[in-house]
């Protein structure tokens, strides 16, 4: 799957092209274990070695960062095209976005 989003900047449109593969069956989903983000001036990939899912996690192993405010209730879904909006370096806050409100 791919998705290509654009953002405005001083200099015109700033696309974003996220590719999704390596799809493996975990719990009987379909989870990408490779994720490609690239952008003019960088490209990044993050390759996934397993996945658990609904695994109880401490929350101390994930402080939440500072300055992070939720914009939704705990447990409050939110649809894909908000979730794809999300660049890879968040997914750290987007843990806390999804699970808590401070």
């Amino acid at each position: 799957m791919r998705i290509v989003r654009y953002a405005e900047s001083p200099l015109g449109r700033d696309p974003t092209q996220i590719d999704y593969a390596d799809y493996r069956v975990v719990d009987g989903v379909q989870i990408p274990f490779r994720v490609m983000l690239s952008e003019p001036e960088a490209v990044s990939t993050v390759q996934l070695q397993s996945v658990e899912q609904n695994v109880q996690n401490d929350d101390t192993r994930f402080p939440q960062p500072q300055g992070i405010r939720s914009s939704t209730s705990p447990g409050q879904a939110i649809g894909a095209a908000a979730l794809a909006s999300y660049g890879l370096p968040q997914i750290r806050s987007l843990y806390y976005f999804l699970k808590k409100t401070p």
